[in-house]
């Protein structure tokens, strides 16, 4: 029996730890969206840099709220005694790449040199609490951009091997800010002591008031059996803050175009964000916003490979929604996707959730569930054809690409033709006072030089254009734009130079499909071939009949000239 105050204390321990409970949950929905929709659009290839810019942006942004939510997690541990350790390999400067980098985003306007350097001997894979180390790095540096307003923060890192299978891994940050530690700053090195703690690592810490603090974290690690080092290459980029690429963000969703999920949360940027990850996959989305509306459907006779379910939601909450289609006899895989780090896996488990992942969703665990409940259930059949089709538009792909490169290079040699004399032209009719003719030629360039892909020379001869209509001679655009004519033009070869090869069989007969695909899709690329197709003994009526846009004959004496055509 435990006495009045005991559970006194026990009640406010439970209290506390319910409300530390919400408060995570309440930050890691949003963060979720946040950094899940981010990384949805960066996928996009098509978006302008500056919009990309401001993206990464937001998801670094994303990511120090996080940091934030994590150390709430970590005083929650802290709190209640627990000592989570799971040892498993992790790549060292993935993790070292991740963290530093993530605190970029505090420099803003401060005038601070942000340094870091990596020992090149460091194991490239180590076996360790990898959170736990990621958790300790991270609360280093918060610490110390919290107190530096101005002058240097360098990390470093290092390796001392204890025997043949251990070693200490060594985090040494040094910065010039206050120097003296306050109650803002105890509670930092606090977290990082007890954090430390659960790694058996030792922290020594130097501070002198107005001169800056060093920490020094010495972490014990076991080596895997692979002896690799990280190396000078891969050093240098992490102090570049090049970085190196995390695992999950390597994965190349397979498509499963077969797959129907239904996404149930009551965020709509979490429906949006997971809805946009099923894209990837090519797997159709449907959408709820609670328990209710997924029973009524699955009632409605809609059927699904996969649920993903939010166990916190009103009306009907993802766990109670669960029980009752298990009890209705619903066998189809569920999963809970919650922002309830405390949650006990088992618990979600028992009832009646499938698997579980938590928010901010990882996209490797996203990955894996969607292999092991989606794809791999899948007759061979299905995923043969799947393939089939993969292997089908890969290869219309090179095809394309070997049409478009063709064309790529036509018009850069026609733009070397016409514009090789072109800044000669300008600056004649400009002091003819032929201002017309002058931005006629601009018109020109800045069209096919968008054509071949010189932005930098597009932009130019615009901003001459737009000066000249201005009324004035713009001397310097006018220099920039002859260094950029000679840059281009230096670039491509005098093809008039180049003696013409005759073509072999196969070359001949590549470019005969390629011709063919033009003309039935009456392309006017296929204009562009004619200087090769006049190589080819016998051609004349065929490139008549394209010269004169006749492409249903011209496909006539395509498939003639094919007949005609021999291996050598």
């Amino acid at each position: 029996m435990h006495s009045h105050s005991e559970r006194k204390l026990l009640e406010q321990i439970e209290l506390q730890n319910r409300l530390i409970a919400r408060i995570s949950h309440s930050l890691r929905t949003p963060i979720t969206a946040v950094l899940g929709i981010s990384d949805v659009m960066l996928h996009d290839t098509s978006l302008p840099a500056h919009i990309e810019e401001a993206f990464r942006r937001i998801q670094n942004s994303g990511k120090v709220m996080l940091g934030v939510a994590n150390d709430i997690v970590s005083l929650q541990n802290m709190g209640d005694g627990t000592k989570p350790s799971s040892a498993s390999p992790y790549d060292i400067a993935a993790l070292v790449s991740e963290i530093t980098q993530l605190h970029l985003i505090h420099l803003g306007s401060r005038r601070i040199e942000y340094k870091v350097e990596i020992s090149p001997t460091i194991p490239s894979v180590l076996v360790g609490d990898e959170p736990r180390v990621k958790q300790v790095l991270d609360n280093l540096l918060a610490n110390a951009f919290k107190f530096t307003e101005t002058g240097t923060i360098k990390l470093t890192a290092d390796w001392q091997e204890t025997d043949d299978t251990r070693g200490n891994l060594i985090f040494d940050l040094m910065d010039t800010g206050l120097g003296e530690i306050n109650k803002n700053d105890k509670f930092g090195i606090s977290i990082i002591e007890k954090t430390a703690a659960y790694l058996n690592a030792t922290v020594k810490i130097q501070n002198e008031p107005g001169m800056g603090m060093r920490v020094r974290v010495i972490i014990p690690q076991t080596k895997t059996q692979n002896d690799e080092i990280l190396g000078a290459e891969a050093t240098q980029s992490l102090s570049r803050f090049q970085g190196v690429k995390m695992s999950e963000q390597a994965i190349e969703p397979v498509p499963m175009p077969y797959g129907k999920a239904l996404v149930v949360d009551d965020v709509e940027a979490c429906l949006f964000l997971v809805k946009g990850m099923l894209g990837f996959y090519e797997i159709q989305a449907d959408l709820a916003s609670n328990g209710g509306e997924v029973i009524e459907k699955i009632i409605n006779g809609n059927t699904y490979d996969i649920i993903f379910m939010d166990h916190l939601m009103p009306e009907l909450d993802g766990v109670a929604a669960t029980k009752a289609l298990r009890e209705m006899g619903y066998t189809a895989p569920i999963v809970a996707l919650t922002a309830n780090v405390f949650g006990d896996k088992d618990e979600y488990l028992s009832a009646g959730f499938d698997a579980y992942i938590s928010k901010p969703i990882n996209p490797e665990e996203f990955d894996t569930v969607l292999h092991k409940y989606v794809r791999d259930v899948q007759p061979r059949h299905v995923l043969d054809a799947v393939s089939n089709r993969e292997t089908e538009q890969s290869q219309a792909k090179e095809n394309s690409l070997l049409i478009h490169a063709d064309v790529a290079e036509k018009l850069r040699q026609d733009f070397a033709r016409k514009q090789r004399n072109v800044y000669t032209d300008i600056t004649v009719a400009l002091g003819n006072g032929e201002t017309e003719t002058a931005q006629w030629h601009l018109d020109a360039i800045k069209n096919m030089a968008g054509m071949i892909g010189e932005p930098i020379l597009t932009k130019v001869a615009s901003d001459t254009t737009t000066a000249i209509s201005n009324g004035d001679i713009p001397t310097h655009l006018l220099e920039m734009l002859n260094q950029e004519l000679t840059r281009v033009l230096a670039g491509i070869p005098d093809e008039s130079e180049r003696p013409q090869m005759p073509l072999t069989y196969a070359e001949t007969q590549t470019l005969f499909d390629t011709v063919q695909e033009l003309l039935e899709t009456d392309s006017a690329e296929c204009t562009f071939l004619i200087e090769k197709l006049q190589i080819i003994s016998g051609s004349e009526e065929l490139v008549k009949n394209i010269e004169n846009f006749d492409f249903p004959q011209a496909l006539s004496s395509l498939e003639t000239l094919r007949k005609n055509s021999t291996p050598s």
